[in-house]
């Protein structure tokens, strides 16, 4: 569901372009096998030392993380929204997905990978490395905010 295949794939296209670069992933894998051979194709690929598994972490933990990164990628599939994009957003860390529940919020800013394939995260990744992305970090911001926050569901909700 993760797809964490493809962030390696897009890790070891980055890190040939740039080895200032570092990857994490965050989170419980969740299945071991799949866990086993996401392992192995980082060692295949030369990348132990360039991709870090950092398992569960706090909230706290969590918001240190995202405002140390410049960008986010999340291959995750699942077309449902997933609150550590819009987590990420808030700390001003540039999200990248391919998730379909992200359309309306990132498609405007080139953020939304329709393909989801390896190469154009790799195109978006590169270009926000590239970028002044403080105007970018601001604008996403206050789109979360006006349309996701707790103060303004209840205008949502009731169209108020």
């Amino acid at each position: 569901v993760k797809h964490i295949e493809d962030f390696i794939d897009v890790a070891k296209i980055l890190y040939t372009l740039n080895q200032n670069l570092s990857f994490t992933v965050i989170g419980p894998v969740g299945d071991d096998a799949y866990f086993e051979m996401i392992k192995k194709k980082c060692s295949s690929l030369g990348l132990n030392t360039v991709v870090q598994f950092v398992g569960s972490r706090t909230q706290d933990e969590l918001v240190h993380m995202y405002q140390s990164a410049s960008v986010f990628l999340n291959t995750s599939l699942t077309h449902s929204m997933d609150k550590t994009v819009l987590e990420a957003i808030l700390c001003g860390c540039i999200p990248v997905t391919g998730n379909k529940a992200f359309v309306e919020l990132l498609n405007e800013d080139w953020l939304y990978v329709q393909s989801a394939s390896v190469e154009e995260y790799v195109k978006v990744v590169e270009k926000i490395l590239t970028s002044d992305v403080s105007a970018l970090q601001q604008k996403l911001k206050q789109r979360v905010i006006e349309s996701h926050s707790l103060s303004t569901f209840a205008s949502r909700i009731f169209k108020i």
